[in-house]
């Protein structure tokens, strides 16, 4: 006998436990475990919906995720309109492998330029900020202010229900505020909640994650079962406007950064060295500062007004407690004393201790001390699965 594809068995159990959970009573669930992978999918998306059908409209990039997504979106039953969004017209999306893909699946396939409302959002508040001193996320800030924001503009444009991407996410309706909440994906390694922590509760609650459930071994297994690998089935890490990374040069080009002579210094004010701007740094930087004190130094600080970098042994880079502004809070914690917090992607989480302030400002104050908590960087809070909010860093307090 053959056996059942890693993908087909990982969704059914999964479906089969969101389906018992939702109602465990309901002639839907009692009868689950003799039906097939795709009337699974179909009761796991009519349980959590409240609908056995959407009209959904989700993002298309061209990759292996937006691709799988459609593919599930539509094994459950939804109609579902495929949108290419083009932020940055010089680096594209695979325009023609999201085509390829819709046409694969007999769903509409648009493109749609958002290039103004990416470079007022996310190109200018990307300068704006290395030139303050920070060191920016820009997918954050592109989430919610291009991202979904076109995505729900679409979906109202075409009269359809919900919006749909191929993050690494999931969601869930509070029974008592009503309000859609956000968790992190199954898939620990490919979480991708905290870059989704500025959505407003209008996109939360409009949102479709298709790939909550799965892990990306099991999502590229369905989209090579399916024959929708990309060309290139490869996971991009890159910022989408900087394929090479070198952030420096697009200030120059495209800002008109200019070299600026400037100081390195250790924490005591001794002169250690000289530099061609603040911007090019980043605080817990080492690699390319071209200095010699005997030891390995690494950037500590930054002061922007000066065009001065502090430096300092790796000890410095680390903090107690930091600063919040315009914070997006999305839920209400029920314990915490159970609160941890990431100050970056990557990182792994500490305990904390949050004070939230009336003006949209936080307090943090760490449980073990972080390294190198860079001003710019989104800090997100966590009970448990569930995302609490978060804000961006103004203040590192060693």
């Amino acid at each position: 006998m053959q056996a059942t594809p890693f993908y087909q068995r990982q969704a059914y159990h999964k479906c089969w436990k969101m389906s018992r959970a939702a109602d465990r009573k309901s002639e839907e669930s009692a009868d689950f475990l003799t039906r097939g992978y795709e009337d699974a999918i179909i009761v796991w998306n009519s349980n959590k919906k409240g609908l056995r059908e959407m009209k959904i409209v989700l993002g298309m990039s061209g990759g292996v995720d937006s691709a799988a997504a459609a593919y599930v979106l539509q094994q459950a039953g939804h109609t579902v309109a495929g949108v290419t969004l083009v932020m940055y017209p010089e680096v594209q999306p695979d325009i023609e492998g999201a085509k390829k893909t819709a046409q694969r699946l007999g769903i509409s396939h648009t493109v749609v330029d958002c290039s103004a409302a990416f470079k007022t959002n996310v190109l200018d508040n990307f300068a704006a900020s290395y030139r303050d001193g920070a060191t920016p996320n820009p997918c954050i800030v592109c989430n919610p202010t291009v991202k979904f924001a076109a995505l729900i503009s679409h979906m109202e444009t075409i009269g359809f229900d919900g919006i749909a991407t191929g993050h690494y996410a999931r969601l869930a309706k509070n029974a008592q505020t009503g309000k859609t909440e956000l968790l992190r994906g199954l898939d620990a390694s490919k979480d991708q909640s905290y870059m989704l922590y500025r959505l407003s509760q209008e996109q939360l609650s409009h949102a479709v994650f298709p790939l909550e459930e799965y892990e990306k071994p099991a999502i590229r297994e369905l989209a090579a079962q399916q024959g929708l690998l990309p060309q290139i089935p490869k996971d991009s890490m890159d910022i989408c406007f900087l394929p090479n990374g070198d952030y420096a040069a697009y200030l120059e080009e495209r800002y008109g950064f200019l070299p600026q002579s400037g100081e390195f210094q250790l924490s005591d004010g001794t002169v250690v060295g000289t530099h061609q701007g603040q911007w090019r740094y980043t605080v817990g930087q080492r690699k390319g500062l071209g200095l010699a004190c005997g030891y390995p130094v690494y950037v500590t600080g930054k002061n922007p007004e000066k065009n001065l970098v502090t430096v300092g042994k790796e000890e410095a880079l680390f903090a107690s407690a930091c600063e919040l502004r315009d914070c997006n809070w999305i839920s209400v914690p029920q314990d915490v004393s159970a609160l941890t917090v990431k100050v970056r992607y990557s990182r792994r989480e500490t305990g904390v201790e949050l004070t939230a302030n009336t003006d949209g400002t936080a307090s943090l104050r760490f449980a073990a001390p972080q390294r190198a908590v860079t001003c710019g960087q989104s800090a997100v809070i966590y009970e448990g699965d569930r995302v609490i909010g978060g804000g961006f860093i103004s203040q590192v307090i060693r």
